[in-house]
């Protein structure tokens, strides 16, 4: 069992993994509602890894809508398909048909 110092740590590794990843992951806003543009840096997310940064890349997903999805991965374990993400709220069928190119799932 993790004691409390431990588990400080741990959330201030988690945290400096998330600023590190958003500054890997930094494209242009142009880049974020420009499904073309983005398509063409061939980018791609595990949405069983994914980030609040990286699924804040993503057009139509923003910071409150990655959280949601984040906090479902965590209660269902893993997504088993991307269409799993019709179960959050916020997302349908339209949103995932357009950030499915890049978007995979381990």
């Amino acid at each position: 069992m993790m004691q409390a110092k431990d588990l400080n740590k741990f959330f201030n590794y988690l945290l400096l993994a998330c600023i590190c990843s958003a500054s890997w992951f930094h494209l242009s806003p142009k880049m974020k509602t420009n499904p073309a543009q983005a398509k063409h840096f061939n980018l791609k997310i595990n949405i069983n890894t994914a980030t609040l940064a990286q699924w804040d890349l993503l057009p139509g997903i923003g910071i409150a809508t990655a959280q949601r999805i984040i906090q479902y991965r965590i209660k269902i374990q893993r997504f088993q398909q991307i269409k799993q993400l019709n179960h959050v709220p916020g997302i349908g069928s339209k949103k995932i048909k357009k950030i499915t190119m890049f978007l995979y799932c381990l």
